[in-house]
């Protein structure tokens, strides 16, 4: 793990310290438990949605891209974002027709 931090310019000491240390494990599975609650369980992932400055709004707005999707897909989610259609609000509309 040392030579390959050194190979890619990350301080290997730090690196060997916060694995033998468990400096992050907490941020580590916090961020886990994110990505769960957000429907993400692969890489790649991404979020798409409409910009917004609080993230927790963007975040309830955002529709999770996971996996390694072919292009056509990915431009749709942003179409719909782009549009202010986002997953949630479709699937409102389909629980309730009279919307």
């Amino acid at each position: 793990m040392r030579r390959l931090a050194r190979e890619t310019t990350l301080d290997d000491e730090a690196l060997a310290y916060a694995v033998t240390t468990n400096s992050y494990v907490d941020r580590v599975n916090d961020d886990n438990a994110l990505a769960v609650r957000l429907g993400i369980n692969g890489v790649p992932a991404a979020l798409v949605g409409p910009e917004h400055d609080d993230f927790g709004e963007f975040l309830r707005n955002a529709e999770p891209v996971v996996g390694a999707v072919p292009y056509d897909w990915m431009a749709r989610a942003i179409d719909r974002a782009l549009s202010g259609e986002s997953p949630l609000a479709r699937s409102a509309r389909c629980s309730n027709p009279s919307s």
